[in-house]
């Protein structure tokens, strides 16, 4: 967001980050959820980054202040888009793998080894400022959606007997809060996302104050450590992982 506060739209910043949380829950329920269970999840998966590539290529001639608002819209747009692709992604994944989902932990960490990427190349060719960032994202976008052609032509997932809104509302899902481990669980995700937040819509803006040029690359030192945890994770589930309870303490008393 450092692009918004450098070209006047520092106001803006919090509306614009607040358009990925909006945009995970409309476009992974409409799209992630429902539209999968009827349509082909590669095709699918083509067509929401070939059109998002085209709103990125967009987005940076409304950087500006008379176009700020506009420039929000179309980027809670390109979100919507974009937010569902990740579910797919697995979906496709893990269909993929068929009994070998052990396989799955290493191909997410090629993500975060993307992401690492994509920040070190930004900043070390001083972009992060830039609003030429979005038409690189356009770029890859564009890429993502002629490479997905080639994954595996899986199968839509069977649409189940029930309506489709209690598919689109997640109905099965809201009822596991009534396990209580589920629910401490869902509640820690949601509280520790309220710091996350805070950090991707103003750590570059900071980090951008302190004189730092390299924004991009050294944020990416965040991403780095998280790929760091992720392939400590096995060990760290062997050595330290969650213990079954016994037959005996679960029994009910």
């Amino acid at each position: 967001m450092l692009v918004l506060q450098t070209r006047g739209l520092g106001a803006q910043i919090g509306n614009a980050f607040s358009v990925g949380p909006i945009a995970s829950i409309a476009g992974s329920l409409l799209l992630g959820m429902a539209a999968a269970r009827y349509l082909n999840p590669r095709m699918l998966l083509v067509v929401l980054h070939l059109v998002g590539a085209a709103i990125l290529l967009a987005l940076p001639r409304l950087i500006t202040p008379a176009a700020g608002g506009s420039f929000v819209w179309l980027l809670l747009g390109y979100m919507i888009l974009y937010m569902p692709t990740v579910g797919l992604a697995n979906t496709i994944a893990l269909k993929s793998f068929g009994g070998r989902v052990d396989r799955f932990p290493l191909v997410r960490a090629f993500g975060t080894i993307g992401w690492i990427v994509a920040g070190l190349g930004i900043g070390r060719a001083g972009l992060s400022a830039s609003p030429q960032v979005f038409t690189i994202a356009a770029i890859a976008s564009l890429v993502l959606g002629l490479y997905s052609c080639t994954l595996p032509d899986v199968a839509a997932d069977a649409p189940r007997s029930g309506s489709l809104a209690r598919e689109i509302f997640c109905v099965e899902a809201f009822a596991l809060l009534r396990q209580r481990s589920f629910c401490i669980f869902i509640v820690c995700a949601t509280l520790i996302s309220i710091p996350l937040a805070m950090y991707y819509a103003y750590a570059s803006p900071f980090i951008g104050a302190t004189g730092i040029a390299n924004v991009g690359g050294t944020l990416a030192i965040g991403q780095m450590s998280e790929l760091g945890f992720m392939l400590s994770m096995p060990w760290l589930y062997r050595r330290f992982g969650v213990k079954a309870r016994s037959a005996e303490a679960s029994a009910p008393r």
